[in-house]
Order: C-alpha cells, then structure tokens, then sequence
C-alpha cells in the first residue's frame, strides 16, 4: 500500500511539475516577446523623431534608414496612406503591405505589432508599423527584428527554471514520502489488526500513540472489537443452546428463511428422511421434493399462520408436520422463515389400528362364548332344567364356555402384562432340561391322546438360562400344544442347543402345515388358520401372539417354516445376554 500511495503521489508531483514548467515557459516566452516589442517599438519612435527632423529626401532617407538598421540589425520600410512601400532597407525579403496585420493597425491610427515565422530563413521576426508625419505626409513607419528564440531563451531562463523546478520535485518527493511513511504506519497496524479481527482473534487491539484522526479511529477499532466479541459471543451462546435443544429433540426440526434455504436442521432430520451430506443454505426443494412440505411453506409464508398435516412419506413412513411463521423483531414483525417440525407417527397409527383391532377381536371373543351361556342359561330357565339330561348336557356347554372364556381373559391378561415390560422380573438361572421334562409332563397325555409321538432332546453344552421359569414355561407349552393341535397323526419334536451363545428351540410337527402366504401373519392377535379347528381345540388365538412377546422380551428372535400337508418348523433364538 505504502509504495502505490507513494507512485501515485510522485505521479501527481511529476505532472505538476511538468504543468509548472510548460506554464513557466510560455509566460517566460510570453514577456520576452512583449520585451522585444516594446525595445523595438521605441527604436520606431527614435527613428521616428529623427526622420521628421530632417528634410524629407527619398536618397537622403534611404541611406539614414539603411545605416539606422544595420546598427539596429532590424529591417525598416516606409509606407504611404495606401499601404505601398516608398522606401525599404535591403536586407528586406518579404512583401510588405497592406496585407500584413501591423500595417493594417498603423494604417488605421494605431501602433500595430505582431510575431510571425519566416519560411524563408526559418527565423522567428517580431514586427511593428508606427503611423508617422514626415513634412506634413501622413506615412507608417515598419521595422522588423529577428528573435533568437532557442539560444537566449532556452539556455537562460528555461534551464535555470527546469532546475528550480526540479529542486522542488525531489523536495516535495522527500516530503511526501516522510508523510506516507508517518500516515501508512498505522494505517498499517489498524488494517493488521482489522484483518485479524474479521479471523476471529476478537482480543486483538491496536496500539498507537497518536491522539488525532488516527487515535480516533484506532480507539473505535477497539471499541469495535470488544463490542463484537461480546455479540459473537452471546449469539454462540445462543446457537449452542439452539442447537443442543434441536439435538435434543425426537422431532425432525427444519428452520429456513425467506429464501427457502435452510438455517437450521438437526439429526433427526437427517434420520427421518435418510439425507446424506451437509444441507445447509440449500434449497429445501432440492433437499426434500414433498408436495404436502411444499405447501405447507407456502401457506405459512404467504399467510404468516401456523398449519399442521399429517401425510405420507416415501416407505409407508406417516409424517405429522407442523409448520410455523419465523417472525421479525423489527419490521413489524414481519415473516423472514419458517420452521418445520416433524414427526414420525408411523408406529404410533400402526399401534391405532392394532388397538382398535384389538378390541374389535376381543369384543367378538367374548361376545361369542358370553351369549351363548347366556342362550343355555335362558333355555334352562325356560323349562329344560326339569329334564335332567337335557340340563346336564346345558350345563356342560356352559362349564366349556366359561373355560374358554376365563382361558381367554388370561392370555389377554398376560398378553397385556408382556408388552408393557422392557424386560422380565422373577428371574434367575434355571436349568432347561428340567424345564423340558416339566412341559413334556404336562402335554404327554394330550399327544397320547392323540396317538402322536412327543419327542424331547436336550444336547449336550446347553448351560442354566437367566429367565423366569414361568415365563419358559408359557413359551414352550403354547409352541407345543399349538403344533399338537395341528397333527392329526405323527410326531411333534423339541430340540435344545446352545450355537452362538445362542439358546435354541426348534419345534418340528408332521401336521397339516400353514400356506406361505398365511406365516407372516400367524403371530398377530386372534389371527387363526383355521378358525373352526382353533375354536374346537379351545384356542383364544393369542398362543402365538403371546410367544412372540416373550420371544422379545428377551431380546430374541422366533421364526416359522411351513409345507402343507408335509409339517411346521418353529425356530426360537435367545441370546445368552449375562452368560
């Protein structure tokens, strides 16, 4: 900055010194000429005064001009009223005239003069016509006289100027340059530290000793980085709050401004709507091409007024989206934004429809078994409690219903107990072949019933479980009695193994086996196979829905594989998570 400010300022000086020195030399050239002509102006009028002493004789004159001008070294005629020459010196090349400037001035009274170039020898003359009497005849008097423009003037008075001038070139340069140096210094300093600054080094100060200008604008430089240090401050204050409350929500969260570039988005949003990359200061259409998003921001832009939607989303995913103006401070709270929040309702509507089928299935359930207790109660109480069969056969119904009924409460009951625990009470290491032996106890008289072979295995290396024995209990007995009420003939098998700090049951049957397209559904609530063999087994159709739960409850896996006709195989993996 220094050596630019210091060209220009020599630039300036070089220029002015050339206006300077050109000005000089015309009015140098200026007064030598007015000199000249004035010197020989008065040589007119001497000559003058000494031809109108003497008798006007045209030899006599001749020779009186001849010798006057070649002591003078000028040129001399003598003009009538009418411009034609009556008497000239020898030495005169030119035409004299009417046609020349000065003798039209003297012709008409006046003492005329004028400088002109002669192409003739190339050298600058300086003329003069004076309007004379000699013996009484009215006459104009013409001299002219060669000036030595290059030797005398140049070589005097523009070397002496040129040197003045340039003695006061390299002065101004000198000063010049002290003063650049003294005001760039801290110009310098205060560019440094402004520079500095604007790089986030807000403690940075600048220190000079001046107390004008210069102290001034280094003392609000100081200023300035205090007070804006405090502001950075207090809006990173700010936005780490922001930020860690947006962090910190389970929403989606999207803040854009006027322009639909986005301000501010957090994690979950990234989550929500799978983006990849940083997107801020992009436009949100380019981010998110949603038609339902899209006019929610119209709306609350235009209107300046809160919406909220529910919509779909790619996946199946079920948005809920509320949309709020961002309003201004200032402008009279004028709308600059908008801010989004998002969420996902996806499990939430899941879990609607599955209460509100819940209870559609339980009120059936119930329904049937209670109307008809009702229906033999009343038919009792119409007359058949006095036939003794007919009452006793009632009564038998009624005890098989009010058994599927409780037995329906109860799995309800449990069903509802298992899905609101993250994890199971009770617990301790149980040995898993006592807990086989105890369910192959239970069911063995139904499968003999049933003439079908009830197998039981435990291999070697299958270690105590960390459960509630109960818990097991409910499990195995629900997979078991479910594949033996599937088998009309056969065998239904129980294999334990540990593989991959994995304990293992796989249950196999030769039953009637399930349609593909029907296993992705057989763990649902009341969701039956086949309805009718369902209800005349007794089953409430929670059996499975209940293993499921328990399955999760310890962080396991259950899956099922089915040929009709041919059998089922029920696989469930659960982990040894503190063995």
């Amino acid at each position: 900055m220094q050596k630019s400010f210091f060209a220009v300022c020599t630039v300036i000086i070089l220029l002015t010194a050339v206006l300077i020195t050109y000005n000089m030399l015309r009015n140098g050239q200026k007064i030598y000429f007015n000199q000249s002509i004035s010197l020989l102006g008065d040589e007119a009028y001497l000559l003058e005064e000494i031809m109108d002493a003497t008798s006007f004789d045209l030899e006599n004159t001749k020779i009186s001009i001849e010798k006057y001008g070649k002591k003078l070294d000028v040129k001399i005629a003598i003009l009538d009223t009418d411009g034609v020459v009556v008497l000239q010196t020898n030495n005169i090349h030119t035409l004299v005239g009417e046609q020349n400037p000065e003798v039209e001035t003297a012709l008409k009274g006046n003492t005329g003069n004028d400088i002109r170039f002669s192409k003739v020898d190339n050298t600058t003359y300086i003329y003069i016509a004076v309007p004379i009497e000699m013996q009484n005849k009215k006459c104009v008097l013409w001299l002219s006289k060669s000036v030595d423009t290059n030797n005398l003037f140049h070589e005097k008075i523009m070397m002496d100027g040129l040197k003045i001038v340039g003695i006061v070139t390299v002065i101004a340069l000198i000063i010049v340059n002290f003063i650049i140096k003294t005001m760039i210094e801290p110009i310098n300093k205060m560019t440094k530290t402004v520079n500095e600054i604007a790089q986030g080094n807000y403690h940075k100060k600048v220190h000079i000793g001046e107390s004008g200008r210069f102290g001034t604008l280094a003392h609000a430089i100081n200023n300035m980085s205090q007070v804006l240090e405090s502001t950075i401050e207090d809006l990173k204050d700010r936005n780490t709050k922001l930020e860690a409350m947006a962090n910190g929500m389970k929403d989606a969260v999207i803040a854009i401004d006027y322009e639909y570039k986005i301000i501010l988005i957090n994690p979950m949003c990234y989550k929500l709507f799978s983006l990849d990359g940083d997107v801020m200061n992009k436009n949100i259409f380019d981010v998110l091409r949603n038609e339902h998003i899209f006019n929610a921001i119209e709306y609350v832009l235009k209107r300046q007024d809160a919406i909220e939607k529910e919509f779909k989303y790619v996946r199946n995913k079920t948005i809920k989206l509320h949309a709020n103006p961002i309003l201004s401070r200032d402008d009279g709270g004028a709308c600059i934004g908008a801010l989004l929040l998002m969420e996902d309702v996806t499990k939430i509507r899941k879990l609607e429809i599955m209460r509100r089928s819940f209870v559609s299935n339980v009120t059936h359930e119930l329904k049937t078994p209670l109307t008809s207790i009702r229906g033999f109660i009343e038919t009792l109480k119409n007359g058949a409690i006095s036939n003794p069969t007919i009452a006793n056969k009632f009564l038998d119904i009624i005890d098989i219903e009010a058994e599927r009924l409780y037995n329906l409460i109860q799995d309800i009951l449990a069903l509802s107990e298992i899905e609101v625990r993250e994890q199971d009470f009770d617990v301790s290491y149980y040995n898993i072949e006592e807990i086989t032996d105890h369910v192959f106890n239970i069911l063995k008289p139904k499968a003999d019933s049933k003439n079908i072979d009830l197998q039981f295995h435990v291999e070697v290396g299958v270690v105590d479980f960390l459960c509630n024995k109960s818990r097991m209990y409910q499990m195995l007995i629900n997979l078991i009695d479910n594949a033996i009420n599937y088998t009309e003939e056969g065998t239904v098998k129980l294999l334990c193994k540990k593989e991959n700090n994995y304990l293992i049951f796989v249950i196999e049957d030769t039953g009637i086996g399930i349609e593909a397209s029907q296993i992705p559904r057989i763990f649902e609530r009341f969701y039956r196979v086949d309805k009718g063999r369902s209800r005349r087994t007794g089953g409430t159709g929670l059996g499975l829905s209940i293993v499921k739960h328990i399955v999760m409850l310890y962080k396991g896996e259950i899956s099922m594989k089915s040929v009709v006709n041919e059998g089922t195989t029920c696989t469930v993996r659960l982990p040894y998570i503190n063995n």
